[in-house]
């Protein structure tokens, strides 16, 4: 599920940094906790775009001058998603960098549809590796032309549709011992609404 979410500017001309990814991946966080449904507390099956709006490009960041900003959300849980919508609305106003937000609405986004080819392209890093405080190993920057990053990526992968609940235990095992170049033919398009 993929819902789009849209917040009023309260101080136009505010700014944040320009990988702001961290600060929402915070407030997230933040507001998962905040809602004291611990089995949410440890969960990490979502995504989020970065924040989007007319901006203007300083030293100090991206400024938004728009009156209206808007975040891309994702997760194939639609409970977590419930869950985190009703957490976030309940909020008067978010401070994000500079920025204060006060949510307005959300709506749902339309399933794309994935045929025989499909390209993706990746505006922001890849996170490859989990995260810890004071991590420095796993906020190192791993060049896509190296095996490593394949590797990392496909672990990444393998261990999001295990923890998907989506694949049994015999399929998995299957796509853990084929060689990349056959995934393809093993896994029927995965339809993630994400």
């Amino acid at each position: 599920m993929r819902i789009r979410i849209v917040f009023s500017l309260k101080n136009r001309g505010a700014y944040v940094p320009f990988h702001h990814q961290f600060l929402l991946a915070q407030t997230v966080k933040g507001l998962v906790m905040l809602g004291g449904k611990s089995e949410f507390f440890g969960f990490n099956q979502y995504n989020f775009s970065g924040l989007k709006g007319q901006i203007k490009i300083s030293r100090k960041g991206l400024h938004f001058y728009s009156s209206r900003i808007t975040l891309v959300f994702s997760s194939s849980s639609k409970e977590f998603i419930d869950y985190f919508i009703s957490v976030l609305f309940a909020q008067k106003e978010l401070l994000i960098g500079n920025l204060q937000l006060i949510p307005e609405s959300h709506e749902n986004e339309e399933i794309v549809t994935v045929g025989e080819t499909v390209k993706f392209l990746c505006i922001s890093p890849i996170v490859l590796l989990p995260a810890s405080f004071n991590d420095e190993q796993s906020k190192r920057f791993v060049s896509p032309e190296i095996d490593e990053f394949s590797d990392l990526l496909y672990d990444n992968t393998m261990s999001r549709m295990e923890a998907s609940g989506k694949f049994p235990a015999d399929k998995l095992a299957n796509f853990y011992n084929a060689p990349i170049e056959d995934l393809p033919k093993l896994i029927p398009i995965y339809r993630y609404n994400g």
